[in-house]
């Protein structure tokens, strides 16, 4: 019997779909935490023969954002010698930022050549913050996902779009993504409500599509605040920032010699 991957209750289709213009598959949802995925999709292979698809055209600018935001997390919430991890971080693009505004960045993905951040793969087990930024939409088991970042840091930080309570036809939803058949699974807020209550963990909905997991509530208003003010928060550091990027280059340079 097919069930939901994370509450375990029962599932119902919501509408047949062509994906990758040739694989018909349901889009199933949770009844109870109304979770929306495809079951067992076997088309992954096809569809991530390029780990980033040839739609991504917003991945620069999506960096940008994200450089920002996390900026602000750590100048209002973090010390200044944070561990951040970006967990599934592409290409290592955020990770270069980061650095390059002076913050100890690491990088880790399974599935994805690291081009931007060589020398800067996460080797530790301990991160005061974690990031996963439009990761949660191509995994099968999100509860396994989040508890194995957790186990990391305690505190997540994640984007995704939610999807519409009445789920929008094929469509009329850019963010399903069935051209690249990437995108597998969909949330809603009841959706992290649920797996933040089996994890005992809080959530906190920061907007549409940025989330935020944490075992230290008392960080979550200041977290939300930080979040709200970004764009000022970031300004501010950006006039007195310092750089790791050429303290980086030496030191890369210096292994290279040895």
């Amino acid at each position: 019997m097919k069930v939901c991957p994370i509450c375990k209750s029962s599932i119902k289709k919501i509408f047949r779909v062509k994906v990758l213009k040739r694989y018909t598959a349901s889009l199933n949802e949770c009844v109870c935490c109304k979770f929306a995925f495809f079951y067992k999709p076997n088309w992954l292979k096809e569809a991530y023969k390029n780990p980033i698809n040839i739609e991504d055209t917003g991945i620069i600018q999506r960096n940008i954002r994200n450089l920002k935001i996390v900026i602000s997390f750590l100048r209002i919430v973090f010390h200044k010698k944070a561990i951040i991890l970006d967990f599934a971080g592409g290409y290592g693009i955020l990770v270069r930022l980061l650095r390059d505004f002076g913050f100890l960045a690491y990088w880790q993905d399974k599935f994805t050549p690291n081009l931007f951040s060589r020398g800067f793969e996460f080797k530790g087990k301990k991160a005061d913050l974690v990031t996963s930024f439009e990761v949660l939409e191509h995994v099968e088991d999100p509860l396994k996902l989040i508890k194995q970042m957790l186990k990391i840091s305690p505190v997540v930080l994640l984007s995704t779009e939610l999807l519409p309570d009445i789920a929008p036809s094929p469509r009329k939803y850019w963010y399903y993504g069935f051209e690249h058949g990437q995108h597998i699974s969909f949330y809603r807020e009841k959706t992290f409500h649920n797996l933040a209550r089996q994890l005992q963990i809080s959530y906190v909905k920061l907007s549409n599509g940025y989330h935020l997991f944490s075992k230290k509530s008392k960080r979550n208003i200041m977290l939300l605040l930080a979040f709200k003010f970004y764009k000022i928060i970031y300004y501010l550091h950006k006039i007195n920032s310092s750089s790791l990027t050429q303290k980086d280059h030496n030191n890369i340079k210096n292994l290279k010699n040895k």
